[in-house]
């Protein structure tokens, strides 16, 4: 399945919103130099770090 990512760089697909940020911060805590997801263009760690606070604001349904 092909997830795009929101302008901040979160999935449109969220079925367990703690593991997703657990997910992120696991990532964060290694500090790579570039990131590869599963699908769309690369990324740098900043792309995370920057965008990691707008998680919290999520509203699952």
């Amino acid at each position: 399945m092909n997830i795009p990512l929101s302008f901040h760089k979160v999935s449109f697909v969220i079925e367990n919103l703690s593991s997703y940020i657990r997910s992120w911060q696991k990532i964060i805590e290694l500090k790579p130099l570039v990131i590869y997801p599963g699908h769309g263009k690369t990324m740098k760690i900043s792309d995370l770090t920057d965008n990691i606070i707008y998680l919290s604001k999520i509203s699952l349904k």
